[in-house]
């Protein structure tokens, strides 16, 4: 699927439940994005957003509702509302439109061609990554807010299962050490048998 050009995309087939409303799909890696997170979660007391990183299994309905894959999606924080999907500079206006004084005043720049909003919104998308760095794991909200994020059970799995990995790993380095260990101390013995042989 070729990326697009489309800002506003309506989904196809059955619309999305009520609940499925004033969504952020955004890059969990990315630490520009997450940034972008916690900057709406602090100024939206009404609770008005929610949030889904696209690499988790909870973003994959949403992304084919729209028919939009991961690829298009990683070049644009991605924002359901009303049952259209706006990309881009488009998102971020229509964010926008829903945070207090004096932020709800970006707005205004939808006056401006979207061609041109998009050109600097592009630039700088590109470049995220080695501007602003990626994370090896998707950001792990605290639990006074992850009642907010659709891919809750998947953040809450995933940390069950990181010390069990680690102990895992931690067994298996001591496992090769200890056989390490037993093969240096078998070392002498065997360098005294071949004495013994050569002696005779």
């Amino acid at each position: 699927m070729g990326a697009r050009s489309t800002t506003m995309i309506r989904g196809i087939g059955a619309p999305l439940p009520a609940h499925l409303d004033k969504i952020v799909i955004y890059d969990g890696v990315c630490n520009l994005c997450n940034g972008t997170v916690k900057f709406l979660i602090k100024r939206d007391p009404a609770k008005v957003f929610k949030f889904v990183a696209l690499q988790s299994d909870a973003a994959r309905p949403l992304l084919e509702h729209f028919n939009l894959s991961r690829e298009e999606a990683l070049q644009s924080i991605v924002f359901v509302d009303s049952q259209i999907a706006y990309r881009k500079s488009a998102a971020a206006l229509q964010i926008s439109a829903y945070l207090p004084h004096p932020y709800k005043f970006l707005y205004l720049a939808s006056c401006v061609p979207a061609p041109l909003r998009d050109v600097v919104y592009d630039c700088v998308a590109v470049n995220r990554y080695r501007v602003f760095g990626q994370s090896e794991e998707c950001m792990r909200p605290t639990a006074d807010i992850m009642a907010r994020f659709l891919d809750a059970e998947e953040m809450k799995a995933a940390r069950r299962r990181k010390p069990a990995d680690a102990a895992a790993a931690s067994a298996g380095a001591g496992a090769a050490a200890g056989a390490g260990a037993g093969s240096a101390a078998a070392e002498p013995g065997v360098a005294a048998a071949a004495a013994g042989l050569k002696a005779e």
